[in-house]
């Protein structure tokens, strides 16, 4: 993640932080990704924090416009978002929210593909409030 700027680092760890506090909690699965990208991306744990705080306590985040900054923020999000084994309504939104914006291509089909290839049994919320 070397090619990367200090500045898209730090924005792609603020939205992994809004993906990770939207449903007002942070498993240790969720905090444990968060770490590795941290470390990734050369942040020191204060600025983590600082970071982890934007995240979550504000609605609109800055996109950088990088294809190779896009789908590594797209891939971070998604492990993320299934990190716990439970994607919440308010993660698929998210994701959802955020694929058209930046209109990322086949975004359902590279879910399936990260989650598979992390062998992460996955209960999904459906939109009546069940599971999928």
């Amino acid at each position: 993640m070397s090619d990367l700027s200090p500045d898209a680092g730090r924005r792609i760890y603020r939205m992994l932080c809004f993906m990770a506090w939207c449903d007002g909690d942070l498993p240790q699965a969720e905090r444990d990704v968060l770490e590795g990208f941290r470390e990734d991306f050369g942040l020191s744990e204060v600025d983590a924090a600082t970071l982890e705080a934007e995240g979550s306590e504000v609605e609109a985040l800055e996109l950088g416009e990088d294809e190779k900054e896009l789908e590594l923020l797209v891939d971070g999000l998604i492990d993320i978002a299934v990190a716990d084994g439970k994607l919440v309504l308010d993660e698929q939104a998210r994701l959802h929210r955020l694929a058209k914006m930046i209109q990322a291509p086949n975004l359902v089909g590279r879910m399936a593909d990260r989650i598979e290839e992390r062998k992460i049994n996955l209960e999904i919320q459906s939109w009546e409030g069940g599971k999928a």
